[in-house]
């Protein structure tokens, strides 16, 4: 079954299969096409369904690494943002916890006194601002790579919770994260979605345009 979101994007839904290795492919001469009638090349998915595996814990569901207006910080700053997001049915005692965009210090950023509700959201400002007022927004000591790089996050005994590691270059306003019904699918979310739920996947970019030859004046 297919919802559609929008006249480029759609969620299709499976009745669910039995426990074990699960291949999702498109079939053959399925007749989708973009706007432009270019035939659709859709790829294949591996999953492994397991009954008895542990439940969510806390991770980090999204991030802006190029912010421009998906979301201001108090001083009024278009700082990068960091989503956390609780699935569980408990409070989560974040005390000194950490964040880091590097894989050499886990214990780049420490959590103050914090705690994140069941099955809520947390925002933390990416800025270098080093806010850690309990009562006030959170802000890390450093920013994130636009370029492509990695977000981490560990327990006080730095061990890694939930992670991006080696994440793609970034666009403006387009946030990365996790899909909501499964969080080792990861992607592009071109409706960014702070403090909420992340809604439907945004498109792949292709690399930047790189001219393979100088530019040259022609006389005539």
């Amino acid at each position: 079954e297919a919802e559609e979101f929008s006249p480029s994007q759609f969620v299709f839904t499976f009745p669910e299969p039995s426990p074990g290795s699960i291949i999702i492919s498109w079939a053959p001469n399925h007749g989708i096409s973009d706007l432009s009638l270019n035939p659709f090349v859709g790829a294949s998915w591996n999953y492994t369904l397991d009954p008895n595996a542990p439940p969510p814990q806390i991770m980090i569901s999204e991030f802006v690494a190029d912010n421009n207006d998906s979301l201001n910080d108090e001083d009024g700053d278009d700082s990068d943002w960091i989503e956390i997001f609780n699935p569980t049915g408990s409070v989560v005692d974040l005390t000194g916890w950490f964040l880091s965009n590097n894989t050499n210090n886990y214990a780049l950023w420490k959590f103050p006194s914090v705690s994140l509700g069941a099955n809520s959201y947390l925002i933390v400002f990416a800025s270098s601002k080093n806010k850690t007022n309990p009562a006030g927004k959170l802000h890390t000591s450093f920013n994130l790579r636009k370029e492509g790089g990695s977000l981490i996050l560990s327990d006080p005994q730095t061990n890694v919770i939930s992670a991006f590691i080696n994440y793609p270059a970034q666009r403006e306003d387009v946030s990365y994260g996790r899909e909501r019904s499964d969080p080792d699918l990861v992607g592009f979310f071109t409706r960014t979605t702070p403090g909420a739920p992340n809604i439907g996947g945004g498109p792949g970019f292709g690399p930047e345009v790189k001219i393979s030859m100088p530019r040259r004046t022609v006389q005539t």
